[in-house]
């Protein structure tokens, strides 16, 4: 899953069967994953998230902040956990995501700088990196 990095991400958890809704607990953990090493650790700054949603609490909010202010970091993985305490039962899911951040370092020139609506204006632009590679086109709007 690929997301932006100037969006928050919404998450809803739910059980399908089995839980109780007065006493199933929800927990997410959020890690940051190392595609070199394929391994994860665990973030624990709760100033990036937050639980929503009626008792017990499903949801969970991440801010755009957490890619901002990461923004080197590229692959999360959140898992939700949910525990019936009533029955002694746990089970858990997980998902890998992927940020996608705009292209980043480049410039890019227009010529001539001044002009009319019937001037023919030329843009080039050079040394953009995007981490995904891809950069094999551009659009233009004015």
């Amino acid at each position: 899953m690929k997301i932006n990095a100037n969006d928050q991400l919404d998450l809803r958890g739910f059980c399908l069967s089995g839980c109780d809704n007065e006493t199933t607990i929800f927990t997410y953990n959020l890690y940051m994953f190392n595609t070199t090493s394929k391994t994860s650790q665990k973030f624990s700054n709760s100033s990036y998230y937050y639980y929503t949603g009626v008792d017990p609490q499903t949801d969970l909010t991440i801010k755009e902040d957490l890619f901002q202010d990461y923004s080197s970091q590229i692959v999360w993985n959140i898992e939700l956990v949910v525990f019936v305490p009533n029955k002694n039962v746990t089970g858990s899911a997980s998902i890998l995501f992927f940020v996608n951040y705009p292209p980043r370092n480049g410039q890019c020139d227009i010529n001539p700088k001044n002009g009319s609506t019937e001037t023919l204006f030329s843009i080039s632009c050079c040394n953009w990196f995007d981490a995904d590679g891809n950069l094999d086109s551009y659009a233009y709007y004015g």
